[in-house]
């Protein structure tokens, strides 16, 4: 179900303002089955028609964005991607005199929460960026288990980022990459393996001592990783 409405103003700039509503998306019915999907030739492009596409595409893309003002917001009641399910997601966009704002206000992923934030400022001589990224107690278990069939893992995922950078195509991008970022694992859990059992096997042989015993608890539990 989607409901919401919208303005156009084509005088003197082309502006539009928009609010929707979406009850419900699952992007997974609408995305490929990567598991039997065919395997595609790959097309060889150099290092420097990649920098002046890259270049002419971020040409354009001034041109469009200084000449279009627009704010718009979206909520999604609950948003299905590769298993995961996203509820209360806001999103908004604003762009003004080519710097867009793009963000995502909240989104709540089983009990944790998600935000983000990235700033495009498109005059100057050079397109500048800048990312912020900010994820709370994410369930590390119900993530690897839908993106990747992993059961191994348990903890609370905390991630907080902060990212700058200026160019024209991907080298200048990463050339110019600078800021922060702290990931830290909560209560983290790896199933199947015991450390300790492990350190201690390697110690009694380094020691020529017989092998401890194992002990009957197959994993390790992490106070905190970061």
């Amino acid at each position: 179900k989607l409901t919401g409405n919208g303005d156009l103003t084509l005088s003197p700039n082309l502006s539009f303002n928009s609010r929707l509503l979406i009850d419900k998306i699952d992007a997974d019915n609408y995305l490929p089955n990567h598991t039997h999907s065919k395997k595609t030739k790959s097309t060889h492009t150099t290092g420097h028609a990649n920098k002046e596409d890259t270049q002419k595409a971020m040409l354009a893309l001034n041109n469009l964005l200084s000449k279009i003002d627009w704010h718009s917001t979206l909520q999604i009641n609950n948003f299905v991607i590769h298993g995961l399910h996203y509820t209360d997601v806001q999103l908004s966009t604003h762009n003004q005199s080519g710097i867009t704002q793009l963000r995502l206000k909240q989104a709540k992923l089983n009990d944790g929460t998600l935000s983000a934030q990235a700033n495009i400022n498109m005059n100057g001589s050079q397109p500048t960026f800048h990312v912020a990224f900010n994820a709370k107690s994410i369930d590390l278990q119900s993530l690897f288990n839908n993106l990747y069939h992993l059961n191994k893992f348990s903890g609370l995922l905390d991630i907080d980022a902060d990212i700058d950078t200026q160019g024209q195509y991907k080298q200048q991008w990463l050339r110019n990459l600078m800021g922060r970022g702290r990931l830290t694992v909560n209560k983290a859990t790896v199933k199947g393996y015991n450390l300790q059992d492990m350190m201690d096997t390697a110690i009694a042989k380094l020691k020529k001592q017989p092998a401890p015993a194992e002990s009957q608890i197959k994993q390790t539990q992490l106070i905190q990783y970061q």
